[in-house]
């Protein structure tokens, strides 16, 4: 076999095979594709061969509606945390640090305005009302109270009768004296109530002196026959009430330091 025949058998090989693929793909046939389940199928329509790819599935799923509806809830937290507790502890402690200052304040205030009082209180009793009022008074009423216990509870004798004459005798200068001695109408700033005191005791001490030993130096007024045994039970039961105990003049110095030590614990 030549090259002419090789030729040849080679050009009707060529036509042959173009010719059956003419006749093969001359069949033109519409396919129609569909997604399932995201695999695409094809379907024929025609003779010939169309591939239509659709993307749409068969059927459409409708896609879910959510609807949210707000709810407005309001929570207490009953349970405090260890910051809300500190937070309160330091509120209170800063509380109570404001009141405790204005308490110290408050009471330094009132002890200065005490100590202040009580400078002033010393320095009037020291310096004045005790030098010049009561010690003059105390020496006198000491002296009478030691010669007033010499015969006031002692057995009738005839010591006791001189005794007690002689202080009945001597006691309206000295009662004089010392009511001269005591200030009158608050002249002091301090401790006036104790010689009104005082002179109240004094005169109910002479009133004492006066019915119970001089009852008969008394101008008795003449009284009615009616009244003489009335009267008689009323003296003999006013005699008894004043009379003295002994202690009037012991009482009355104690008097002076009470009231001198109550003053200064004010």
């Amino acid at each position: 076999m030549n090259s002419l025949q090789k030729g040849l058998i080679k050009s009707l090989f060529f036509v042959v095979i173009f010719i059956s693929f003419e006749v093969i793909g001359g069949v033109n046939e519409k396919v129609t594709c569909f997604l399932s389940e995201n695999i695409p199928t094809c379907k024929k329509v025609a003779n010939n061969f169309t591939i239509n790819l659709s993307l749409e599935p068969s059927s459409v799923i409708p896609s879910p509606t959510i609807n949210i509806k707000p709810i407005l809830k309001l929570e207490s937290d009953n349970n405090l945390t260890t910051k809300d507790i500190v937070s309160l502890l330091i509120a209170f402690i800063a509380v109570c640090g404001f009141i405790l200052n204005g308490y110290v304040y408050l009471e330094q205030r009132k002890n200065r305005q005490k100590d202040i009082q009580s400078e002033q209180f010393n320095f009037w009793l020291k310096e004045i009302i005790f030098p010049d009022f009561l010690s003059p008074v105390l020496v006198l009423l000491i002296g009478l109270n030691k010669e007033y216990k010499m015969w006031i509870n002692q057995a009738e004798t005839a010591e006791k009768i001189i005794l007690k004459e002689e202080f009945i005798n001597n006691w309206p200068a000295k009662k004089i004296v010392i009511l001269e001695s005591l200030p009158h109408d608050s002249t002091l700033p301090y401790l006036n109530h104790i010689f009104e005191k005082l002179r109240t005791s004094i005169q109910s001490f002479d009133d004492s002196i006066l019915c119970f030993y001089l009852s008969e130096d008394i101008l008795q007024l003449p009284v009615s026959n009616e009244t003489d045994e009335t009267d008689e039970t009323d003296e003999t039961d006013e005699t008894d009430e004043i009379k003295p105990s002994g202690d009037e003049l012991t009482k009355m110095i104690k008097l002076v330091y009470t009231e001198i030590n109550k003053e200064q614990r004010k």
